[in-house]
């Protein structure tokens, strides 16, 4: 399973998505996300993008890849002065 899968499918069972509502909103076959996560099946880029989307993720950053990013440029800034 690739990377994008994994925060994908963490984030979805944070929000407490189950994998049909995630396929619905990606109009895919449950069956065939569920054989994503699975790591049986590759998905296009498009349906990658759709699904951090639909779980609130972008391909830039993750909620804490946010967070952390913060902490850098702050301490970052710190060593400046």
């Amino acid at each position: 399973m690739n990377e994008i899968v994994l925060k994908v499918v963490e984030r979805r069972k944070e929000l407490g998505m189950s994998q049909k509502e995630l396929a619905n909103k990606l109009n895919i076959a449950p069956q065939y996300w569920g054989q994503i996560e699975l790591g049986r099946v590759s998905p296009s880029v498009d349906t990658c993008i759709a699904a951090l989307k639909a779980v609130g993720l972008n391909m830039c950053y993750s909620e804490d890849e946010v967070n952390s990013s913060s902490k850098v440029d702050s301490l970052t800034n710190e060593d400046r002065r």
